[in-house]
Parts: C-alpha cells; sequence; structure tokens
C-alpha cells in the first residue's frame, strides 16, 4: 500500500492501543492508589504496636519510656505526613507523566515523518560516508535493527508475563493495590537480573507492613515470578534473541550503572548487543578477522590430530 496510508494505519493501531490500555488500567490504578492511602493509617498502626512491644520487652526504664515517645511520635508524624503529602505526590506525578507524554508525542510526530521520508532520510545518511561502504553501511544498519526489534519484542513480551505473573501472586497474597504494584515490578523487569527483585522489594515491605503472613505470600510471589523469569521467560524469549552471556551482562550493568545510573542499566544491554554487532562486522570485513578464522581453523585442526592420535594410543 502507498506509504503514506500505510504510515497512518500504523498510527491509528498505536493510538488505538494505548487508549484501550488507559481505558482498562486507570480506573484499577485509581482505586489501587485509594486502598494505599486507606491502609496507611493501619500501617502505621502496626509499626507503632511492633515497636512498643520491642522496647517494652528491654525493660521499663524512664530512659526507654522516653525514646519509646519520641519513636512513636515520629512514627505517628511519618504517616501524617505520608498522607497528607501523597496527593502532591501523586500530582507532581502526573505532571511528570504528562510532560513525559508530550515528548512522547513529539518523538511519535518526528518518527512519522522520518516513516513517510525513511528512504530519503536512509539516503541522506548515506550521503554522509563514501560510495564505496554504501553496501556494507546497509548490511550493518540492517542488522543493528533487526537486533534492536528482536530486543524490544522480547522486553515487551516478558513484562506482560511479569505483569500477569505478580498480579495473579499479589492478589492472592492478600495485598492492597496488587496490580499497582505488578505494573512497577514489570516496568523495574527492563533491568535484567536486578530489575525484579527493585520491583518486588516495595510489595514485600508493605505486606509485611500489613501483615506478616501477606509479606511472606508476596516475598513467595516474588521468588516464584523471578524462578519462572530466569529458567523459562529469559531463555525462550530473550536467549534466542540477544545471544549475550549473563556475565557480559551483569558487566555491562554495573560499568553502565556506574556512569550513567539508572538510565544506564536500561539501555545497557541493547548497546552491548548493538557493539557486539559492530564488532563481528568489523571482524568479517578486516584482515584481522581474516586472521582469527585462520588461526581458529588451524586450532581446531590441531585440537582434531591430537585427538585422533591420543585415540589411536588408547586402542594400541
Amino acid at each position: 500500500m502507498p506509504r503514506v496510508l500505510a504510515c497512518i494505519l500504523t498510527y491509528l493501531i498505536i493510538f488505538g492501543g494505548i487508549i484501550l490500555i488507559l481505558v482498562f488500567t486507570v480506573p484499577t490504578f485509581s482505586s489501587g492508589i485509594s486502598d494505599i492511602v486507606s491502609v496507611v493509617p493501619d500501617i502505621v498502626d502496626n509499626v507503632q504496636d511492633f515497636t512498643s512491644d520491642m522496647l517494652e520487652n528491654l525493660g521499663d526504664t524512664s530512659q526507654i519510656e522516653s525514646y519509646k515517645n519520641a519513636i512513636l511520635s515520629r512514627i505517628e508524624d511519618v504517616g501524617a505526613n505520608l498522607v497528607n503529602t501523597l496527593p502532591n505526590t501523586i500530582w507532581n506525578l502526573g505532571s511528570g507523566v504528562i510532560n513525559a507524554a508530550t515528548n512522547i508525542i513529539l518523538g511519535l510526530m518526528i518518527g512519522f515523518y522520518l516513516l513517510f521520508d525513511f528512504r530519503k532520510f536512509q539516503g541522506h545518511l548515506l550521503s554522509l560516508i563514501p560510495k564505496d561502504w554504501h553496501h556494507n553501511a546497509k548490511d550493518l544498519m540492517s542488522r543493528i535493527n533487526g537486533k534492536l526489534r528482536s530486543y524490544v519484542g522480547g522486553v515487551l513480551l516478558v513484562m506482560v508475563l511479569v505483569f500477569i505473573t505478580q498480579s495473579i501472586g499479589f492478589s492472592l497474597s492478600g495485598l492492597s493495590a496488587p496490580f499497582l504494584f505488578a505494573l512497577f515490578c514489570a516496568i523495574t523487569d527492563v533491568i535484567p537480573y536486578i530489575g525484579p527483585w527493585i520491583g518486588g522489594a516495595p510489595a514485600v515491605i508493605v505486606g509485611f507492613t500489613i501483615d506478616p503472613m501477606v509479606g511472606v505470600f508476596c516475598l513467595a510471589s516474588v521468588l516464584v515470578c523471578q524462578l519462572l523469569e530466569n529458567n523459562f521467560y529469559q531463555p525462550l524469549i530473550m536467549g534466542k534473541t540477544m545471544k549475550l552471556h549473563p556475565v557480559t551482562i551483569m558487566l555491562g550493568l554495573l560499568l553502565f550503572n556506574y556512569f550513567f545510573g539508572m538510565i544506564g542499566m536500561i539501555v545497557a544491554t541493547p548497546l552491548i548487543a548493538t557493539f557486539k554487532i559492530i564488532f563481528e562486522f568489523i571482524m568479517e570485513h578486516s584482515s584481522l578477522g581474516e586472521k582469527f578464522n585462520d588461526y581458529q581453523e588451524k586450532n581446531k585442526k590441531t585440537v582434531k590430530e591430537k585427538s585422533t592420535e591420543d585415540n589411536l594410543m588408547i586402542e594400541s
């Protein structure tokens, strides 16, 4: 079909999907936030009771009593401030979401023009390099594009599976606003290996403040989700697309986190995969790569000959 019509249909599908997601999720998340606000006083009371019992077990001196009153007063102030400031926090969060949505819309508009004039845009990029390199440049761009597309699709699918798994687990655990905590787990799952623990920690903490058994069940839900992700979701979905060793990913996370923080951890894996593609491409089209391949072939031949000699010696 004409490129303009294809771009329009693509964007209609994108915006239609976003609207459907908002229609089905916003009421649920609003009720979840209301549930969190309503249980904050109970959480404060539970923490106060726990602290009071712990201090009473230490003795009944005047000094401990003064510490007890100070701690209980501080806990009560924290709870009151949390209830009072939560609406402003949510408002600020909403403002941040609106700003982010504005940037996303601008990005989509730029993306529309890039899609519409993609051939011209690609030609402009190629015009910056010598004509003799155009064929190799197109090949490299195609490889990187395919890898990044596979990565984004795999991450989105894993996020959906994590959201479904944690929603079921947190709902069965009796946690307040289970879908909200499950969404947070799915978002933090963008960070490999570390993300699921970062996302599950708040749910476990809130679960223990509600009731010890709720906290235990939330912890069990996080552990089960982590086992499913490590043994099924990641190997079946991401393992086939990225083809990166876990040690390489972990080192990349540490390095990018040191220099760029949380954003660096999110983009570490796709950037490492891109660097790997570029390195493999250079090795394929350089004399160094040919020498390395020759060395590998000679090494394999030497190992094979050595193995044959050892077998003959064993037989004799």
